[in-house]
């Protein structure tokens, strides 16, 4: 066939179309190795160029020939087999290619192409495998499966752990065996999942805790597959050529199977599967931003709940995980004896080609989201889209300034967040008496959380009639349902608001949280009003290198806009706040705590996107809060630096490491 069409065709009226959308452009990215010839894939190619036979034999994850499977060739970008195209009972795919072609892009799936995340396979398949043997058998290895990590050495270690062989990760021990087994499509079945010895997931509790999607005479109806064509793996005979495009080589799905653990801790109480919400997804790829991992996938089929040692678990199937790092999180609802009413967790796990995974996440009440990166705030759950909407409504209106003139004065937000828009946000309610007027943070977060929760027009500032109520936030923060008094090991989650204090219990301030942390001297990152809208450079004031935000450093007006602070534990029992910098945590109103807007009796009344507070707005402040954070880091390490600097050059040399002077001359030099 010299239009390279697949070999193993049915009649297109007795199958039904493909279902999956096409590959994004970024998912088919795979290591790839240079051809000093111009012999790769982006390279021009002539259509009267001859073909010639190729064979591809496809395997599922465990290793088992995928006979009937609907399959799709694609050769630089364009489909070369039919629509209906399906392997052989023996899992074969009989193609002709172009002899210049490098590598194929290959897709396939059972022939009853069913509806799951895990489908279709999707793998670059290397043809034209060359002569160097090291470049050769990580081409091999990847075909295989195993061409996942940064280096040789673990990929051929995980090749030899699938197939029991000693892990040396040496060349030289897997060259022959990897061609023969690539080149013969001589791959072994897997060993079928098996869990660890011991434990809630071990064989002694194997009935009670295997999810059914583990059972084999089950895996095949979930995945809708019919399972027809040869589970057997015949070795082939066509053999490895001494270079150039090989003639036949074994594809195999790279993925893995996952046994997803959940408890309650620490009481490890009953559970119900209706209760509970399992997810994973990829970590990020390097050189992406830290919020762009993978979609979120759903466990295979339904779980199951059991019982080790007088502890209760929830057990979860995910079956074919494409081979990689990824986070496993979890949600518990009608926790019993939480005010928040419900657990959270997370827990990281690596999908390995030919293995079981097994993760464990144990789910606390008081798990925080400290990150607009972590995965878990885009969990598809009530409690989450409460955060989401109020990183929105920030993002829509931040940054800023009272000074309606600001922009044609040339005033930006720092760290590079754009001109300020108007704000109209003032404080307006006397304060006690024998206190000073105060700025806007105040407003500035009530407002906010009205607009973010629908119950306050943005034009107005006012409540909306019968939109219901906004909570307490500002300065009533601590007459919330759902306030949280700092404790040691505890912090806010991001879209809680905070307010900070005296020792007299004074409020001096309040904001939005975006970044927190448990620890004493970390970073965090806050929403805030109140804030000067012209910022110095850094200098050598009172409170050390830092920049300044307030007069007399600054002639300001009232700004709203993403800033760092650094919080450390003071005497006692309290948090500090060490405003921005220096890094010392020892001065600055305290932290009292801060209000939990997933509680139960915190009203939330339009958790919805809507045009003041869009899921583009969303997407934009987790992009901005992290650009803050790495421009914020960069000033920490030059603020440091300048102030080293400067203690240097203002410190004089102790006597004793004063440079030693040369005696008095006393005749003539010695010499050696």
């Amino acid at each position: 066939m010299s239009d390279g069409t697949s070999t193993s065709q049915q009649p297109p009226d007795q199958d039904p179309p493909w279902p999956y959308e096409d590959a994004p452009a970024d998912e088919t990215s795979e290591p790839t190795w240079e051809c000093p010839g111009g012999e790769c894939d982006c390279h021009a190619k002539s259509e009267e160029e001859p073909r010639v036979d190729h064979t591809i034999v496809l395997y599922d994850s465990q290793g088992k020939r995928m006979g009937g499977a609907r399959v799709r060739v694609f050769e630089n970008g364009r489909l070369i087999t039919e629509p209906s195209a399906k392997s052989t009972g023996g899992g074969e795919v009989n193609i002709q290619i172009r002899k210049s072609t490098a590598s194929l892009r290959v897709e396939w799936a059972p022939a009853t192409l069913p509806k799951v995340q895990s489908m279709p396979f999707r793998r670059r398949y290397h043809v034209a495998l060359g002569t160097d043997p090291g470049v050769a058998t990580d081409k091999r290895l990847w075909n295989l499966g195993f061409g996942q990590r940064r280096l040789r050495d673990d990929n051929i270690r995980d090749y030899q752990t699938v197939y029991k062989q000693e892990r040396t990760g040496k060349l030289h021990d897997v060259y022959s065996d990897v061609a023969q087994r690539h080149d013969d499509a001589d791959v072994h079945e897997f060993p079928p999942p098996a869990p660890p010895e011991d434990g809630p997931h071990s064989f002694a509790n194997r009935s009670s805790f295997m999810p059914v999607a583990f059972h084999s005479q089950d895996r095949n109806n979930l995945l809708q597959d019919d399972g027809g064509g040869s589970s057997a793996n015949p070795p082939g005979g066509v053999g490895a050529s001494s270079g150039g495009q090989n003639t036949k080589g074994a594809l195999v799905a790279a993925a893995g199977h996952l046994w997803f653990l959940v408890a309650y801790e620490p009481k490890f109480g009953p559970l119900k599967l209706d209760d509970i919400v399992v997810r994973v997804c990829r970590k990020p790829d390097p050189g992406k931003e830290a919020y762009e991992h993978g979609p979120h996938i759903s466990p295979t089929g339904a779980g199951v709940v059991g019982a080790y040692q007088g502890k209760n678990y929830a057990s979860f199937a995910f079956i074919d995980l494409p081979v990689g790092e990824y986070t496993a999180m979890a949600y518990i609802k009608n926790v019993p004896d939480s005010a928040r009413t419900y657990a959270l967790g997370s827990a990281p796990f690596e999908v390995k080609q030919g293995l079981l995974s097994v993760v464990y996440v144990g789910t606390t009440a008081t798990w925080p989201i400290r990150s607009v990166a972590d995965p878990l705030l885009d969990l598809d759950v009530p409690i989450m889209q409460r955060r989401r909407k109020t990183l929105a409504a920030y993002a829509h209106f931040f940054p800023m300034s009272t000074d309606l003139q600001a922009k044609k004065k040339g005033k930006k937000a720092p760290y590079d967040q754009g001109d300020y828009g108007p704000c109209y946000i003032q404080q307006t309610t006397p304060p006690p008496p024998g206190m000073p007027w105060q700025n806007n943070c105040a407003p500035v977060n009530n407002t906010m959380m009205g607009i973010a929760t629908g119950t306050v027009d943005p034009n107005s500032g006012k409540p909306i009639p019968g939109a219901g109520a906004t909570g307490k936030y500002g300065y009533d923060i601590d007459v919330s349902a759902g306030y949280t008094k700092w404790v040691e090991g505890l912090c806010p989650s991001v879209g809680d608001s905070f307010f900070l204090a005296d020792d007299a219990g004074a409020k001096h301030h309040s904001g939005m949280c975006v970044g927190t942390s448990p620890f004493s001297g970390d970073l965090w990152l806050c929403a805030d009003g109140g804030q000067p809208d012209k910022t110095t450079d850094f200098q050598d004031g009172k409170e050390g290198w830092r920049r300044y935000y307030n007069p007399p450093h600054t002639n300001s007006s009232d700004a709203c806009y993403v800033l760092p602070r650094v919080f450390g534990r003071k005497t006692g029992a309290t948090l500090g706040n060490a405003f921005i910098f220096p890094t010392s945590t020892g001065g600055g109103y305290n932290l009292p705590g801060w209000a939990d807007l997933t509680h139960p009796g915190v009203p939330f009344a339009k958790p919805a996107y809507d045009k003041n507070a869009s899921e583009a707005d969303y997407k934009k402040m987790r992009k901005l809060v992290l650009d803050v954070e790495k421009k914020v880091t960069a000033d920490r390490i030059r603020c440091a630096a300048l102030k080293q600097a400067a203690t240097a050059a203002n410190t004089p040399v102790p006597q004793g490491q004063q440079p030693a002077q040369p005696p008095p001359a006393q005749g003539q030099p010695t010499t050696i």
